[in-house]
């Protein structure tokens, strides 16, 4: 095995500062230590390149398959393709823990010569290029089923805005819709792995929901009811911080906690017709101009229940019908892309430690 150190193999190189005052906007995308932050008319970088945060959200890895920004709150690395794997290399970086390597008390920071000092495995080139292909198609897959999703939103949505444009007659969002409330769930409860996990508002995304970093339980309250063990298909709601948001529930063993509603519509067979009505950004518009607070944004349930919408029973009914295939299609990919990730998430440190040899894995 040939295990060697990070600062061995490659230069993380710092960032260049980009003020508000000399951005120009284009087509570069800019990488701060959150990601994409940006677009300018100038790369810092001018091929491909790997970005690991620095400054905020330390240790976190993206990656630009074309020219880039920098901006100082990350490093970069170049490629070397007689040293190391481009693709490997920035699979190999999301096993090293740096993002618990923080040095710095004010603001988060990752020193250059702490990363340095991580080891990695790193073998043939030849050997790099195969673990690197397996996982790649990994993405890929995942990548592709976000785009096809992305495609049928926009189409529903255009489908949904010319229903708006040509419907006269509106009602009560309550009259065809109610919420099922989330579950008090007690934080001393939580475990670092159980049977269920808890679905809280930070889970909610747009058109999805993400139970990345939730919290787990082992056994449901006795008192929470029955409504709150989510189905594959149920819709969701943030009520609280970044309100409006509304995703579909694609996993299994979720429980809905307090702050976050799921969708009871009184006629289940004008789910997708709300869902997609209510993930119209004028929709979410309409949610966070009703929403209530100041250090934090509230929705009530009652008030966003009293918005008039615009409904014709009998030509809703006709649209949900044709929405129904691409309501059912999404939740397919997206249960695809978790479980392929989960397949990626369970091979990455075996593969990146040599525990597990490509000549085993069967995809």
């Amino acid at each position: 095995m040939t295990m060697v150190r990070l600062g061995d193999i490659c230069e993380l190189r710092y960032g260049k500062a980009l003020t508000s005052t000399n951005r120009v906007q284009g087509n570069v995308p800019v990488y701060s230590s959150a990601g994409i932050t940006g677009w300018h008319s100038a790369p810092l970088v001018g091929s491909r390149g790997i970005i690991i945060g620095r400054k905020g959200t330390v240790g976190k890895v993206y990656r630009s398959d074309g020219p880039f920004y920098c901006i100082d709150t990350a490093y970069y690395i170049l490629p070397n393709d007689s040293i190391y794997d481009f693709d490997y290399l920035y699979y190999a970086l999301q096993t090293l823990g740096l993002e618990s390597l923080n040095e710095d008390s004010a603001v988060p920071g990752l020193n250059r010569d702490t990363a340095y000092s991580q080891q990695l495995y790193l073998p043939s080139l030849n050997t790099q290029k195969q673990v690197a292909t397996i996982l790649v198609a990994l993405d890929k897959k995942i990548a592709n089923n976000k785009q096809v999703n992305d495609n049928l939103e926009q189409q529903a949505s255009a489908l949904i805005e010319d229903y708006c444009a040509s419907t006269e007659s509106t009602v009560e969002l309550g009259q065809i819709l109610a919420f099922e409330n989330g579950f008090a769930f007690q934080s001393s409860t939580y475990l670092p792995a159980g049977s269920f996990r808890i679905i809280t508002i930070k889970n909610v995304q747009d058109g999805r929901i993400d139970s990345q970093g939730a919290a787990f339980i082992e056994q449901i309250p006795d008192r929470m009811k029955p409504g709150c063990v989510l189905s594959i298909g149920d819709v969701l709601l943030s009520l609280t911080g970044n309100v409006g948001r509304v995703g579909i529930v694609c996993e299994e063993k979720l429980l809905l906690n307090q702050r976050v509603a799921k969708f009871i519509s009184k006629d289940p067979n004008i789910l997708p017709w709300l869902y997609y009505y209510l993930r119209l950004p004028s929709s979410k518009v309409t949610l966070e101009s009703i929403a209530k607070g100041t250090a934090q944004q509230n929705l009530s349930p009652v008030e966003t229940l009293k918005l008039q919408v615009p409904f014709e029973s009998s030509t809703a009914l006709d649209l949900s019908k044709t929405l129904q295939p691409m309501f059912n299609k999404e939740i397919a990919g997206s249960m695809e892309s978790i479980r392929l990730a989960a397949i990626r998430d369970a091979l990455l440190p075996k593969l990146m430690s040599g525990e597990l040899d490509v000549s085993d894995v069967e995809l």
